[in-house]
């Protein structure tokens, strides 16, 4: 019998092909049904601030402009950390980082939603920011309480070891090739049933938040199985 060794082999990734040729097809791909409305959102200018006040009266009036969306109108929890909590969809009170999504415009056109969130006033009063981990530390501004995994002592073995080596470093974030663009599509069903088309490598835990923003029964919704691409394909039902 054959042993199969890959060791040192150079492979390809099973959908490398597609995504290099531009044969892969992702939910920015998906040719959008007549009537479709489509959003932009508005971001902050702020890296640290608290939120004094959002004027959306012009945002509102603009052309093609069909509906505005802020904190308030979110029925069920603002709130899409994955694992930890606290990063809402929008802030009700003050914003921590700059470009922080503060209310989202549905509009006829991209373009035109693009335009109307521009329109919005938004009076801030300034925070001093943390920029650095350093300063974080000193500061003791951490996201969420510390976690330690340890095992034996591991300060006194370095104490004890005959080379030492000790500095820092630091990188900047890095995202693979093959991710797509931020995507969503939503196709409204029958019996409030939604059709969700999601850029996301996480199809349960997309499914989860939708239904805990929106109030929705997670036991009725049901994913479809469907997933390529790393984006998944959602039927959401809302609760009656």
């Amino acid at each position: 019998m054959s042993k199969e060794n890959y060791i040192e082999e150079i492979r390809p990734h099973d959908s490398a092909y597609k995504h290099v040729s531009g044969y892969a097809e992702y939910t920015d791909d998906i040719n959008e049904p007549k009537n479709t409305i489509y959003g932009a959102i508005g971001l902050s200018k702020k890296a640290h601030a608290i939120i004094k006040n959002i004027d959306l009266t012009e945002v509102k009036k603009s052309e093609g402009v069909i509906s505005v969306v802020t904190q308030k109108d979110i029925p069920g929890r603002n709130d899409v950390g994955p694992v930890f909590e606290g990063d809402p969809i929008f802030p009700e009170k003050k914003v921590e980082f700059f470009g922080q999504p503060l209310f989202a415009v549905a509009a006829t056109t991209t373009e035109l939603a693009r335009k109307a969130v521009l329109k919005a006033k938004v009076t801030y009063k300034d925070l001093k920011p943390i920029i650095t981990i350093k300063e974080a530390l000193n500061k003791r501004q951490f996201l969420f309480k510390p976690r330690k995994v340890k095992k034996g002592n591991p300060s006194k073995k370095i104490k004890n070891s005959k080379n030492n080596l000790k500095g820092n470093f630091t990188t900047g974030s890095q995202e693979h090739f093959y991710l797509e663009g931020q995507a969503a599509f939503v196709v409204p069903k029958e019996d409030d049933n939604f059709l969700v088309y999601s850029s996301t490598q996480h199809p349960s835990e997309t499914q989860q938040l939708i239904a805990k923003i929106n109030l929705i029964n997670l036991a009725r919704s049901i994913p479809d199985k469907k997933i390529k691409n790393l984006e998944a394909l959602l039927k959401m039902k809302r609760k009656n």
